[in-house]
């Protein structure tokens, strides 16, 4: 079974597209024989996601948002820009030239947008609710606008998701 749910991914921007979330539900071993409704258990497998205009991968998924914090190490030279989204007291963007070897961490209540002249030379990983989630942003060379936000889609969950913006 295929469940798809489709949001809108920014409101306020009708240019973005999208935020559509597939889930593959797959019946256990014990959920008795294929008629049987309300009856065994189904597990749902998220599965990558894309958007009307810029791919979209689910990081993690919740009831509610919470804060999460983006741990980097970079493999590599990079111009380095990020900005915290919709955090009144944390407005601004911050910008550095980063060598191989540095760390960053960031934390966020909402979203980070991230700016990157290098893709392949910053390793990231997504930190929150107890769980770490490991993050490929792009090739060797490759400038890349990314996004890595909470959405809420038309069921009241919550999912943050790393968008590719166009640049």
């Amino acid at each position: 079974e295929l469940r798809i749910t489709a949001s809108d991914y920014s409101p306020n921007r009708a240019d973005i597209g999208a935020l559509l979330r597939f889930d593959v539900s797959v019946k256990s071993a014990q959920s008795g024989s294929e008629g049987e409704e309300g009856e065994g258990s189904v597990d749902a497998v998220p599965l990558a996601v894309t958007t009307g205009l810029a791919n979209t991968h689910v990081i993690f998924s919740g009831a509610n948002p919470y804060p999460f914090t983006l741990q980097i190490v970079f493999q590599g030279y990079c111009m380095f820009r990020w900005e915290i989204l919709r955090e009144a007291d944390r407005r601004g963007r911050n910008e550095r030239y980063f060598v191989k070897g540095d760390e960053l961490s960031i934390q966020a209540q909402n979203g980070v947008r991230l700016w990157v002249s290098n893709a392949q030379a910053v390793r990231i990983q997504a930190i929150g609710g107890g769980r770490t989630y490991p993050l490929e942003l792009g090739s060797a060379g490759e400038v890349i606008v990314d996004d890595i936000a909470w959405t809420r889609d038309e069921n009241g969950r919550y999912t943050l998701v790393l968008a590719r913006l166009e640049t």
